[in-house]
């Protein structure tokens, strides 16, 4: 992930459990915001999701090339108590 210029870090507590990195930047984040992970390669039960609790941005310099990392902390929600529904696009 470090030849990406973009890079966006998911936390819950101090464990990562989700990483992203690309050539564009990624969306706007705020806290509050409910993050799918539907597509995401890892265990989750279906109902469940990621509520932002806070979030890092971080620019690494490293031979002259930037990358702006954003680290997001989070904690498990259930989208059925706010009655939202995670769709499958």
């Amino acid at each position: 992930m470090d030849d990406k210029k973009y890079a966006v870090y998911v936390y819950q507590g101090s464990t990562k459990i989700a990483s992203f990195a690309d050539e564009t930047p990624f969306m706007a984040f705020h806290v509050g915001d409910t993050l799918n992970p539907t597509f995401w390669e890892i265990d989750m039960m279906p109902g469940l999701a990621y509520k932002i609790l806070q979030i890092e941005h971080v620019l690494r310099a490293n031979e002259g090339a930037v990358q702006h990392a954003v680290f997001l902390y989070t904690e498990v929600k259930d989208v059925a108590e706010d009655g939202v529904v995670l769709e499958d696009f």
